[in-house]
């Protein structure tokens, strides 16, 4: 009878215990995510509002119908912010757990591992761009009117695609360190650096669609320059480590990220469909007027 009470008593603390453990994982992790949201809708503005501008430049200095070229390409920024938001979404809450159960390790692991993805999957995009443009154009839709226009958009995009998906990983993780001002002032300076270039390099210089897209990627490397700086400092909590990249958790964390992004992932294979048929029934005109309607709705959607 002692031995059954002492046993009671212990085993009903310990799930007391763990009942506190598991509220205190949960709060943690809805403050977390809450936290990440204005990150979250940052990541799927600012492909909306870099093509907005471009788009803008491309009208009054090329010409309107071209703006079809930037309404083709943002079908592959689509897809991008896609993959972004499922590591996002999933680091978020793999880190969280992690950081309610105290296993700092284990959040710096899940940091390597977001960036080491966000790197291997920039790298590819980049290196298709860059060897192989004109098939990426056959692919997303383009005639040989608008190609003519969208490989050198493609080769000098690839430039900032990098940059650009390793600047949304840095800024949820940025949020998790206070530091969601630097985040906003990074924001700030990308896109007044992309309105200055393209009036320099479009307007100015006539570089078309080489210029335009210059002008984002060196906004992209500006905007992750600015974020990135913080990492080198002494009051960064989390650091890149190759040899503490945990590589099992990855199937985790796509299955947490995934179903977030979906969305995402839907919108850009619409596009991909809609541009083609766009291209067969109404030409350039109708490509260019939809592309204008899918950079305010990317907007909307925020």
């Amino acid at each position: 009878m002692p031995f059954t009470l002492f046993w009671t008593k212990t085993t009903g603390r310990g799930t007391l215990m763990n009942i506190r453990r598991v509220r205190q994982e949960n709060q943690l992790l809805i403050n977390l995510v809450f936290r990440l949201l204005p990150v979250q809708a940052l990541i799927v503005a600012m492909g909306s509002i870099n093509s907005l501008v471009d788009g803008v430049a491309a009208a009054r200095s090329i010409s309107p119908a071209m703006i079809g070229v930037i309404g083709l390409y943002y079908s592959l920024l689509r897809i991008l912010e896609a993959v972004s938001a499922v590591l996002l979404g999933g680091s978020a809450v793999l880190c969280g757990r992690y950081m309610g159960r105290g296993k700092i390790d284990k959040t710096t692991g899940i940091f390597s591992l977001n960036l080491s993805m966000a790197f291997i999957c920039g790298a590819v995009v980049t290196i298709l761009s860059l060897a192989v443009p004109s098939h990426m154009a056959d692919w997303l839709g383009a005639d040989q009117t608008l190609k003519n226009g969208l490989i050198p958009y493609i080769q000098w995009y690839a430039i900032g695609i990098l940059p650009m998906l390793l600047g949304q990983q840095l800024a949820s993780f940025l949020q998790l360190e206070h530091q969601g001002k630097r985040c906003y002032i990074g924001i700030t300076a990308m896109i007044l650096t992309n309105i200055g270039l393209d009036i320099l390099l479009v307007v100015f210089l006539k570089m078309d669609f080489m210029g335009l897209a210059l002008a984002t990627s060196i906004s992209n490397w500006v905007y992750f320059l600015i974020l990135v700086t913080y990492y080198f400092s002494r009051e960064a909590q989390l650091s890149f480590h190759f040899s503490s990249i945990l590589w099992s958790d990855f199937p985790t964390l796509v299955m947490i990220g995934f179903p977030g992004a979906l969305l995402v992932f839907c919108l850009a294979a619409r596009s991909l469909v809609i541009n083609r048929v766009l291209l067969i029934y109404s030409g350039n005109e109708g490509l260019a007027a939809m592309t204008v309607f899918n950079m305010i709705s990317g907007l909307l959607l925020v």
